[in-house]
């Protein structure tokens, strides 16, 4: 993959606390970005099916796997989640 291609804001990208104000809906700021572009409207668009396939993905492997990609996977689930998998 040619990481040029991808003009996203670089993260990393932080969920802050939760703003209540908002007639019991809570609206996060999420730190690292000062503005959404297309390219990240698109990523943050994308980032349900993003994480539903990588779930799947890490779901094949098994539960102790020292695979690197399956560390980097699940440390991305529980970021995703905030539940550690």
């Amino acid at each position: 993959m040619d990481k040029d291609k991808h003009k996203h804001t670089p993260g990393p990208w932080v969920v802050g606390e939760a703003d209540w104000s908002d007639a019991g809906n809570a609206r996060y700021e999420l730190r690292g970005i000062k503005t959404v572009s297309a390219l990240d409207a698109r990523l943050i668009a994308a980032a349900p099916d993003l994480l539903e396939a990588l779930i799947d993905a890490v779901s094949t492997q098994p539960a102790d796997s020292p695979i690197k990609w399956v560390l980097w996977a699940r440390a991305a689930i529980a970021k995703a989640t905030g539940v550690n998998t």
